[in-house]
């Protein structure tokens, strides 16, 4: 979707959904999820979509897996954190050191798409 790709580094990934977005990790294994969180409600938002976004006429939540880079500091990512945001001041450097490793789509079970 819009390019994304595996070895895509967050800050492209970022500039290519044109917001912040928030994502939860990092696990372990270090890896993190993107999942239906492309356009959060900020403070200063103007409450439009990111494009990464379930955008009119899509029935499908795109989603992405995130890693860091061999050699990356523990310091320069959370770690198990339920909700981060792509633009978080505390890890100035995420945005070079994770990058997509994997991606999908989901959609839901329920009725919202009727």
């Amino acid at each position: 979707k819009h390019g994304v790709r595996v070895g895509m580094p967050l800050a492209e990934l970022r500039k290519t959904n044109g917001k912040p977005f928030y994502f939860n990790g990092f696990d372990e294994q270090r890896r993190a999820w993107v999942h239906d969180a492309w356009s959060p409600a900020l403070d200063g938002d103007d409450g439009s979509l990111g494009t990464l976004d379930v955008d009119e006429g899509e029935h499908m939540y795109f989603e992405v897996e995130l890693g860091l880079r061999d050699g990356t500091p523990a310091s320069d990512a959370p770690v198990d954190e339920a909700s981060i945001s792509s633009d978080d001041p505390m890890y100035p450097r995420l945005g070079e050191v994770a990058e997509v490793t994997a991606f999908g789509a989901t959609t839901s079970l329920d009725d919202e798409w009727e």
